[in-house]
Order: C-alpha cells, then structure tokens, then sequence
C-alpha cells in the first residue's frame, strides 16, 4: 500500500487555495476566487416552450450550470451563506482553506478554533462550512478534528453529539450572532465528547484476532464465489492497515480500540488510491469531511 504524504493537510492532495491571510469571510472569498454570485434562470426545450416550476441555477462568472431546482428555491450566495462565520473571530477562529465541488455546485471553507489535547496529542479542532447551489441542502457545519501529528481526520459518529449540523440562513446581525454561538456551542459540545471518548477507548483491549473478524465483517470474502481481484484488493487492505497500526505516531495506542480506530482513519485518510480519476480528491476530501463510512463502519463494530 502506497501513502499520500502523512505530514500535510487532506485539502494540499488537490486544487484548493490557502485563505490563511483572510480576517473576514469577505476576504476568504476573494482570495480563493469564490466571490461569484449565482443567478436563477428560466428553463426551455428545443421549442422554445418554457417548462414551468423549475428554473436553473447557473455561476454568473463562468456560466456553468450547478442545478436545476424548483421557482420556489432561494439562491444563497456565498457571502451571504458564510457570512456568520464572521462572529467566530472573538473565540479565537482562524480560516484556513477554501474550495469547490463539482465546478461549484457547493462551495467550502475551513477553518480552525484553538487546538485542543487529547491523550497527549494536539488535535486541530477544524471545521468545515458548505454551502449548495445545486438544491442538495442548505449550509452545513462539519466537525473535522485532526491530530496534528499525523493528519488522520478524527470525525467520528458519536453517538452524544453532532459532528454536523445544518444552520439557517439568517438576515439580521443578531440572527448571525445566535448562529455562530449555536456552532461555537456544537462544537465545544463535539470536542468534548470526542475526549471522553478517546480516553474510553484507549481503555478498551483488542486484539490482532478481533481486528481480523471486524475486517472479515465489513470485507467479507468467498474464496470460491469472488474473482482474484477482489480476493487481492481485499487482502491489499489488510495490508495497509497493518502498516498503518505499526506507525510510530499509533504504535503507542497499539492492542487498544483508539489506536485500532486511528490505524483506520490513517488508512482512508491517506492511502494512495490504485487508480487515480480526474475527480478523486475532491471526491475524497467530500467523503472524509462528511464521515468516512469505512471509518464510521469500524468504529461501530469496533467500540
């Protein structure tokens, strides 16, 4: 199994712009050439009648479609959208990068509250906000809490608190105020738990054994049924696995369920892919910050 590079962020495998300069959502936008706005038009067929009740979204800049939605959907622009992430600046919030996916149909931008400590490592308490013009959803918050050390992305499902939420798109100061204390207050609330939970796992033995029937669970394999390929993409997993609870960085959570765990994030966080598309690593970082479902899968039948 062959890495991308563990010392830097999941965001330096593609195209996304350092915002790290920026002191206003204003500024992260302009840096990262996402300050284009989005326009609602009308939708016709070949002749020339208009459908009705469905209009297109469409970036003015480029003139790229992003999403066919109903006449009743209200266009957000992202200024608009990130605009609350302003009031996060008091409490120590600091951006980081910016993107898009899909040419544009949801737009990003990360950022980071003070570092937390959590068994002796620094963890980068990262947040995700994402806002759509394709009709998917509105703006999204996602916890993304990395340990420093390593890069290995740590958002797991708890099951006491939210490592996402929607929040509403609001006009009045103080509606963007009470928003950004309702995120400040998720995410105190995730951070928190997410030691608790750190510190309980860490106290959980497993072994080399239980490792395998949980690989055996999630990848199961029939010798007799399931072509070659499988049986080896299978057995390449296993492999990296191996490597990734042997480096040294994990080695020392080693036989308990947190290392265990922090072995999976390393290996979906950063296993070089077999077969790199045009899109991998924007698919990637939109499945990492969303919950890995390899990692989620693990975690459930590991704790």
């Amino acid at each position: 199994m062959s890495y991308l590079n563990r010392t830097l962020p999941h965001t330096n495998a593609f195209g996304t712009v350092d915002i790290s300069s920026a002191t206003s959502v204003h500024d992260a936008l302009s840096l990262s050439g996402m300050d284009w706005k989005v326009d609602s038009r009308p939708i016709f067929d070949v002749t020339g009648k208009k459908f009705p009740n469905y209009v297109a979204n469409v970036r003015q800049d480029t003139d790229e479609l992003l999403g066919i939605v109903t006449d009743r959907y209200r266009i957000v622009q992202n200024e608009e959208a990130f605009e609350f992430v302003n009031n996060l600046s008091s409490e120590g919030f600091e951006f980081e990068s910016a993107g898009v996916f899909k040419g544009g149909r949801s737009t990003w931008l990360m950022g980071h509250l003070p570092e937390e400590t959590i068994l002796g490592d620094d963890i980068a308490n990262n947040l995700v906000f994402v806002n759509s013009h394709d009709g998917s959803s509105g703006v999204k918050v996602m916890m993304t809490p990395v340990r420093v050390i390593c890069y290995n992305m740590l958002n797991l499902a708890l099951r006491r608190a939210n490592r996402s939420w929607s929040t509403k798109h609001t006009t009045s100061i103080y509606s963007k105020l009470e928003e950004a204390q309702h995120t400040l207050g998720l995410a105190q609330k995730y951070m928190d738990e997410l030691k608790i939970e750190a510190d309980r796992l860490a106290n959980i033995t497993i072994t080399d054994n239980e490792i395998e029937a949980i690989f055996d669970k999630m990848f199961p394999v029939d010798p007799a049924k399931d072509s070659a390929r499988k049986i080896r993409n299978v057995s390449t997993l296993k492999d990296g696995f191996i490597k990734c609870y042997d480096e040294s960085d994990i080695r020392k959570f080693k036989g308990t369920v947190y290392g265990a765990i922090n072995a999976m994030a390393d290996l979906v966080d950063h296993k070089a892919p077999a077969r790199v598309t045009a899109n991998y690593y924007e698919n990637n970082w939109n499945r990492l910050i969303n919950g890995h479902s390899m990692l989620d899968t693990f975690y459930r039948l590991a704790s």
